[in-house]
């Protein structure tokens, strides 16, 4: 059974949500196969994530500028999480401002696209391990990323402009990570955020700030929304959603 919404296809490419807002989507959702959007107002553009090499995300940029002329140059790039699926391409994007949680700029020092690659340098080495992590990874050209950190950071909710539209970056970690951040753009009525937590996982991770956030996360997105955008993974129904509200 898919978790997708009807209305809307999990299909490879670009997807317009409509008043300027696209998807960039990546099937089959899994270890590194991100998603990304992109938003646009009169002549600029944002990026909500990279991607998790250079040549994904270059190829994911130009069809971003087929699209729409305003994002050949990007003028804001919004990282929603520190994993290199969401960050590792911002090298591409060497005009734009870069945005993230403090917290999320702190974990992408720490964790830099070296970090992976000395993971798959070791792996014929490491038997089971090596070969499930060359499965994972093996894909993606690691040593193609020229790490670029973010130039502003934020620690509370923060409203920037691109063009005419208001742009609300939304802190809800720790969750997935500990400086998750949604994107909402009430134009647009669009919510672009970093994972959909399952039943299970909020049982798992259900403490304290991290269930605060959890909460926090799928209301916004059920509230202010029409359209549910996950940069992780298709959109599961909103009965779903309203279930895993009820819980908290």
């Amino acid at each position: 059974m898919s978790l997708a919404h009807p209305k809307f296809s999990y299909e490879k490419g670009l997807h317009q949500i409509g008043n300027g807002a696209y998807a960039w989507l990546q099937p089959d959702g899994g270890w590194g196969w991100s998603n990304s959007g992109l938003i646009v107002d009169s002549d600029q553009s944002l990026v909500v994530d990279t991607l998790f090499d250079v040549p994904l995300t270059q190829t994911m940029l130009a069809a971003y500028a087929d699209a729409e002329p305003a994002a050949n140059t990007v003028n804001n790039v919004i990282n929603t999480h520190h994993n290199g699926d969401h960050c590792n391409g911002n090298c591409c994007c060497p005009d734009a401002e870069i945005i993230a949680h403090k917290l999320t700029a702190e974990h992408m020092q720490a964790e830099p696209p070296s970090l992976v690659q000395g993971f798959l340098d070791a792996a014929p080495g490491l038997g089971e391990l090596g070969n499930y992590l060359t499965s994972c990874f093996g894909p993606f050209d690691f040593k193609s990323v020229d790490q670029r950190l973010p130039d502003r950071l934020i620690e509370e909710e923060t409203t920037i402009k691109l063009g005419d539209k208001d742009i609300h970056l939304i802190p809800v970690g720790p969750a997935h990570t500990p400086g998750d951040t949604l994107v909402h753009v009430p134009a647009d009525r669009t919510s672009i955020r970093a994972i959909f937590y399952s039943l299970a996982a909020i049982q798992s991770f259900g403490k304290g700030r991290c269930k605060t956030g959890l909460t926090h996360a799928i209301a916004l997105s059920l509230w202010m929304s029409r359209r549910l955008f996950p940069v992780m993974a298709p959109s599961p129904p909103k009965p779903a959603l309203k279930k895993c509200v009820i819980i908290w």
